[in-house]
């Protein structure tokens, strides 16, 4: 029989061994500036350190020279918007019809006409393609925009997107929008209609990746086009030159790469359905992705195929806001994949802070001196002993178990 004494011991040390190697660390650095005044600073997050990060930026720490974490506010690119400028139309459908398409029917009641649409959407920052039509008595519909791609835009401060839909100056008293889902999951959408007044847009800036690689093969009705972006930087809007056919309109599919059963690699999951028109830019937006490697797919039909001149990807601004002390030294912990959002109490005070500075930062290096989080004046010098030595006391235990169980019973 094995002794209890025995067990509990080998419990709890399997317990612990995980929470102790739990305690993750950053697998980079970079060294931030030199802090000349004590205030606000906003460090911006580089296509450069984004490779290094997890698309959603929770993996990203600013730690002091005693390598206690400095609390900091994730800012993103998008604009706010003030809720009290917005005046909702009366949804009068909204479902998913039997191929999965997204049906909303609206209300207009606008005086006047309107020229664009505000979609809020719950949880979602996805790409589909929608079609718009007007009508005055919900039976016979006209067609507004056969072309128009919905995308993450403008965040509320809610758990919501905004999505804005820009067309020519109509007065019809219905509007029907139908997204095609592209056989993925519906979008969820909670409201419709317009703002009083444009003035809570604010310019959208982009950090421009590193010019990719990128192969392109015609076959039958198809283009491939393989981009290899050389490191995995993130991005969420893409941009591509083509020529060719002087008039053109094609469907295009952004799919990231997968290996198939004889380990040749191949498109895979789609992440992005647009299409190119001639006359266009064609500037497309994304949910934010990390990937080397991706695929453009472009439906020629029987039309003669595009040629792909170049192409761009593109990550939307975002920074770290932290206050810092005049005369410290800071540097940036990168690349924790067990790494949760930080909850600091700083959060709350966001809308206060108004003035702030740009501080860069130094090359990213190997973290070989892993830091923790100490925020409390006691210091973790044995931690790491204490892992080697439960490990150590773990596979002795292990070994004295295995020979009590392999013992014949009296």
């Amino acid at each position: 029989m094995i002794p209890s004494g025995k067990i509990s011991v080998v419990l709890f040390l399997s317990f612990l061994l995980p929470q102790l190697v739990a305690a993750q660390q950053f697998k980079y650095a970079a060294e931030l500036n030199k802090v000349d005044t004590s205030g606000f600073y906003e460090i911006i997050i580089t296509p450069q350190i984004s490779r290094y990060l997890k698309p959603d930026f929770s993996d990203i720490r600013i730690a002091d020279e005693n390598n206690r974490w400095v609390p900091h506010i994730l800012q993103q690119g998008d604009a706010v918007v003030s809720e009290n400028l917005f005046t909702s139309f009366p949804i009068l459908q909204n479902r998913v019809n039997d191929s999965g398409k997204n049906l909303l029917i609206v209300e207009n009641t606008k005086i006047g006409g309107i020229n664009n649409l505000k979609l809020l959407i719950k949880n979602a920052a996805v790409s589909r393609l929608a079609l718009l039509s007007g009508s005055n008595n919900q039976q016979d519909w006209y067609i507004i925009d056969d072309n128009i791609s919905i995308n993450r835009s403008n965040e509320t401060i809610k758990d919501e997107y905004m999505q804005e839909i820009n067309f020519p100056l109509v007065k019809y008293r219905y509007l029907k929008l139908v997204i095609d889902n592209a056989h993925n999951e519906p979008l969820l959408i909670s409201r419709v209609g317009f703002y009083a007044k444009p003035s809570y847009k604010k310019p959208v800036a982009y950090h421009i990746n590193p010019a990719p690689i990128f192969i392109q093969k015609d076959s039958i009705n198809y283009s491939y086009i393989l981009v290899n972006q050389v490191d995995s930087y993130q991005f969420d809007e893409i941009s591509i030159g083509c020529s060719g056919s002087r008039y053109y309109k094609r469907d295009v599919q952004i799919c990231l790469p997968e290996f198939d059963k004889n380990k040749a690699l191949i498109p895979g999951r789609i992440i992005g359905n647009f299409k190119i028109v001639s006359g266009t830019t064609s500037v497309f937006y994304l949910t934010r992705t990390k990937t080397a490697l991706f695929y453009i797919i472009i439906k020629n039909g029987d039309s003669p195929p595009l040629k792909i001149e170049s192409i761009r990807t593109s990550l939307q601004d975002a920074a770290l806001v932290s206050y810092l002390e005049k005369g410290k030294k800071y540097k940036l912990l990168l690349g924790d994949s067990l790494a949760a959002f930080a909850n600091y109490d700083l959060q709350t005070f966001k809308d206060s802070i108004s003035i702030k500075r740009t501080l860069n930062y130094g090359n990213v290096y190997t973290n070989s001196k892993q830091t923790f989080n100490k925020n409390r004046q006691d210091n973790n010098w044995w931690i790491w002993p204490a892992i080697i030595l439960a490990g150590l006391v773990l596979s002795f235990l292990t070994y004295r178990l295995t020979g009590d169980i392999n013992k014949p019973s009296k």
